[in-house]
């Protein structure tokens, strides 16, 4: 005589087993968006079992994450999703500046340095005082603020041919002072606004030309001048009234020009010369020497765990 069992159903597995399948799930802003109305169970356990299962898939999934992003408050599935889509952003991006169809493509040999960029720029874009953003440039090795100077550079030369409005060469080509202007004003709204304005640029988004016009428009009533200009809002343009003081992509360049012992002029020049062969020490950098960039830390320096 066969003894049938009733097979497990889904409302009886116990928690822990359901929390091992979610944690295993390839995440996804949208796919654990939807997993929260597949089943009233499912729903519970999420929410029940947040922490764990973030801590789970940052792991197995984003072993690099609190280095990448290390100005992170909490820890959940919101966080999870905006860490995603920076990484996203960034894969983007730097497809894009790879591309043998862009000018001013950037070699293999100098991707990771620019990658190391653009995790940077999230940094200073996530502090939220001008004069944090401008101590941490202050603090940061050389290495770590040639990242940040060449990531703005490819973006604001790839835009400057392939992007649409303002940014494009061809808006007022045949006024050097103008373009000038244009892209000073530019280079500083990539490091407020961080990588998702030089993405939206590139892609010719309505969005960033619209970003970009109103702060030249300031600029051009004087409420915005040449390197003694105002710190520019993150996500709006107030506060643009209060005294004037530096542009942030100022203090950038000034800071580099003293650690290379040049003039502010030539920096981007010294870089170019610097990363133009192969074997410069900063090319092909592994993970863990994109990690100390991150972190600020001489190439020369340990990892701490």
């Amino acid at each position: 005589m066969s003894i049938s069992s009733r097979p497990p159903s889904f409302e009886t597995l116990p928690a822990e087993v359901v929390v091992e399948v979610i944690a295993n799930v390839e995440f996804t802003p949208s796919t654990f968006r939807d997993l929260h109305i597949v089943h009233k169970r499912l729903t519970e356990v999420l929410w029940n079992y947040q922490q764990s299962i973030t801590k789970s898939i940052t792991l197995s999934q984003f072993p690099n994450v609190l280095v990448d992003f290390p100005t992170a408050t909490s820890r959940s599935y919101c966080w999870l999703s905006k860490c995603s889509r920076r990484y996203d952003v960034i894969e983007d991006i730097t497809s894009i500046l790879l591309s043998y169809d862009n000018t001013y493509r950037v070699s293999k040999h100098n991707a990771s340095l620019v990658s190391a960029g653009f995790l940077l720029l999230y940094r200073l874009q996530d502090l939220p005082e001008y004069s944090s953003k401008v101590n941490l440039l202050k603090a940061l090795p050389i290495d770590s603020l040639i990242s940040i100077f060449l990531a703005l550079f490819y973006c604001k030369s790839s835009a400057r041919d392939y992007g649409v409005g303002m940014i494009n060469k061809n808006y007022y080509h045949d006024i050097r002072e103008i373009r000038s202007d244009i892209e000073l004003v530019f280079t500083e709204l990539g490091m407020v606004h961080g990588p998702q304005f030089l993405r939206d640029s590139l892609h010719g988004a309505a969005r960033a030309d619209s970003i970009l016009l109103q702060a030249w428009h300031l600029k051009e009533l004087g409420e915005l001048p040449d390197d003694e200009g105002l710190s520019i809002a993150q996500g709006t343009l107030e506060n643009l009234h209060e005294p004037y003081r530096r542009t942030i992509s100022s203090h950038l360049r000034e800071i580099c020009a003293e650690r290379m012992g040049c003039k502010q002029g030539d920096v981007l020049l010294r870089m170019l010369e610097m990363i133009e062969v192969p074997n410069h020490r900063l090319a092909w950098l592994c993970r863990t020497d994109r990690t100390k960039l991150v972190l600020g830390l001489p190439l020369d320096d340990k990892v701490r765990s």
